[in-house]
């Protein structure tokens, strides 16, 4: 009996030793499970600082990515010096320590100008509008110099943050200046871009000249701007960057032909050399105007929503405003594609037709289907745009795009109207059993709770453009090959 005693005293101290054990054990894990839990909030908070911070020396170069899946573009941070105007036809570099870097802004200050408009659209206050980028938290403000015989008149500008700018440190800005009364009531004393002025708010001395790129309505009989509306449909790019898929912008450029669009507004910031000859040879033919987009070197891409594309899109509205009816947003990876016209031309006519005034009208907006590159493609087709023809059933209501009416637009979000010239012109939203967008990209769900991806059906709408597209795409390599060939070669055949 006392044998056994003392076995279960044994195996009671034993079993006590195993819990004070498990007992440690856990312990230990919760403290571990405290430990790692601090450290993610400590990393969380120390990001979230860092995203406010200037990091241009942090980190000197990093990759990202594009709208299209397969591009990549090197980023590098450099410094500028502090008033500079850099003239892009000739081609000059700003000093930094990284590298020499073009810039196509002109610094006045704190704020980074990239163009001008003269808004003498009717039923307003004729306007000087300025495309700016600053700092978020910049209070500096500028004014426009008229000059009125022989002595100059100052207005300081109103300022407009622009709608999508995502909290980040430098964001794209409107300035606006009204023009003085001399210049619009009496017809004898026109208004000539020569003699307009920029100048800071704390030195009203300093005039700074800046080119006024064009007007945004055609009829100008009291000023010396010049403005003709030449274009039914012009499509905007935004900033193009990296490794361009060339055979998708061929196919962009030639189906908008073929649905009637008639000039395409393209804004380079890094492309390569095999890019720019193929947009060179559209440009010489008229197809295209080519817009440098280089940002300031003092600039980091962290610093900018997406290479700035806000202001490209005020830019493009802007610039196109006077010779385009209608002017759509688009991405290479994109494309309205209407069920029952086969051109652009005779979807928006017949809307015209149908709507009691199109003065009313803003934008129509188009809902996104997605093509998912990555499935499999029909094989008696040629083109990448013809070989996908599975795309997800449900469609998008926030990745909208647009084709607009410039004139009654102020703003424009990337998928949204920001801000119509007055409050009765409103968006027409299209029946996209009229009319979609056709996205060749993989589904996308953020900001979407109704949106799903799983399910999927064929379209081949776009086919009815298929025998004309191969064609004209055919033509367009065989018009370009020369732009490839090494110089021999071009010597060899020019000798012949």
């Amino acid at each position: 009996m006392k044998r056994n005693i003392k076995v279960d005293a044994y195996i009671n101290k034993t079993e006590n030793r195993k819990d004070d054990s498990t007992m440690r054990i856990s312990i230990t894990n919760f403290r571990l499970v405290i430990v790692v839990a601090l450290s993610l909030y400590t990393l969380t908070v120390a990001f979230i600082f860092w995203g406010f911070q200037d990091k241009s020396s942090w980190f000197p170069k990093r990759f990202r990515k594009s709208h299209l899946s397969e591009i990549q573009v090197l980023v590098d941070d450099d410094e500028e010096e502090m008033y500079e105007y850099v003239n892009k036809e000739e081609n000059p570099t700003i000093e930094s320590d990284a590298e020499q870097r073009e810039t196509t802004f002109l610094k006045l200050g704190n704020i980074y100008i990239f163009s001008a408009y003269f808004d003498n659209r009717p039923n307003i206050r004729p306007k000087i509008r300025i495309m700016t980028i600053k700092q978020s938290n910049c209070s500096q403000n500028i004014g426009c110099a008229f000059k009125y015989q022989n002595h100059w008149i100052r207005v300081y500008a109103e300022r407009h943050e622009m709608c999508e700018n995502h909290g980040r440190f430098y964001g794209g800005w409107m300035y606006f200046c009204d023009v003085p009364e001399q210049f619009i009531d009496t017809n004898s004393n026109a208004l000539s871009t020569s003699d307009i002025r920029l100048f800071e708010s704390n030195n009203l001395e300093m005039l700074v000249p800046i080119n006024i790129t064009s007007q945004t309505y055609q009829d100008s009989s009291k000023f010396k701007l010049l403005g003709q509306f030449t274009d039914p449909i012009g499509i905007c790019i935004p900033p193009l960057f990296g490794e361009i898929n060339l055979p998708m912008l061929l196919q962009f450029i030639e189906l908008g032909k073929i649905q009637g669009v008639t000039h395409f507004t393209f804004y380079l910031h890094k492309i390569d050399d095999s890019i720019r000859k193929i947009l060179d040879h559209y440009q010489e033919k008229g197809d295209i105007t080519l817009v440098e987009w280089i940002l300031p070197s003092t600039i980091s891409l962290r610093e900018i929503w997406y290479h700035g594309q806000m202001l490209t899109i005020q830019d493009c509205l802007y610039r196109n405003m006077a010779r385009t009816k209608y002017l759509g947003f688009l991405d290479l990876d994109e494309f309205i594609i209407p069920l029952e016209y086969f051109k652009l031309t005779d979807l928006l006519d017949n809307y015209a037709k149908k709507l009691p005034t199109i003065s009313n009208i803003s934008a129509f907006s188009f809902q996104s289907a997605f093509f998912d590159p990555k499935q499999l493609p029909d094989p008696s087709q040629q083109l990448k745009i013809l070989q996908l023809q599975r795309r997800n059933s449900k469609l998008s209501k926030v990745r909208t795009k647009l084709l607009t009416v410039p004139q009654n637009v102020f703003e424009l979000g990337i998928h949204h109207v920001s801000k119509p010239i007055d409050e009765f012109k409103q968006v027409l939203y299209v029946d996209p059993d009229v009319a979609k967008i056709h996205h060749y990209r993989a589904c996308i769900i953020n900001f979407e709770p109704d949106m799903t991806c799983f399910k999927d059906l064929k379209d081949d709408t776009i086919l009815k453009y298929s025998d004309e597209l191969i064609q004209n795409y055919k033509d367009a390599v065989k018009n370009t090959m020369h732009l490839f060939a090494p110089a021999n070669e071009l010597q060899k055949s020019s000798v012949k």
